[in-house]
């Protein structure tokens, strides 16, 4: 079976143990019926499922999707896949008001940090010279530069090339 249709399938089976609890015309967010405090939020013309907490009180009336970002009117959050599932966090350390991505890669930032998707905020990259650098993994940008550093996610990489001799 090709990965859509099985997508489709786990969605559908997520959906009959779940309870609607608000909705939108691009979001709808449901409760677990065997566990109330998780929230699945389906977001139209996505084909991931999303899990998270129900204490993040998502605004899905003012929620905007930044590809791994999601930004309500109070808050920043990051999705962040692990092995069957995508779960929502709360993006912390994060102005608000500078909050912006690079594009739909896993980095974003704001006057004063550099944040990735996975691990929140990378505390050596430099805020001024960042930039992602175009290269994929499973239809993602994941690497990144600054004046001093390439980085895979928030992980410094080694020169192997010698190209900075």
């Amino acid at each position: 079976m090709g990965k859509k249709i099985i997508t489709f399938i786990v969605t559908i089976i997520v959906l009959i143990a779940c309870n609607k609890i608000d909705s939108t015309e691009k979001y709808t967010i449901y409760s677990k019926v065997d566990d109330s405090s998780t929230y699945i939020l389906i977001i139209k013309g996505d084909s991931r499922t999303y899990s998270y907490k129900s204490d993040l009180k998502i605004d899905i009336k003012t929620l905007k999707d930044f590809g791994e970002f999601l930004t309500d009117n109070n808050k920043v959050y990051r999705k962040y896949d692990i092995s069957d599932e995508t779960i929502i966090l709360e993006l912390e350390d994060v102005d608000r008001k500078t909050f912006s991505t690079f594009g739909t890669t896993i980095y974003a930032h704001d006057k004063y940090n550099i944040f990735d998707s996975r691990d929140g905020k990378i505390v050596t990259a430099d805020v001024e010279s960042f930039r992602p650098v175009k290269t994929r993994l499973n239809n993602q940008i994941v690497t990144g530069k600054d004046k001093n550093n390439y980085y895979f996610w928030d992980e410094i990489l080694s020169d192997t090339s010698g190209l900075k001799k």
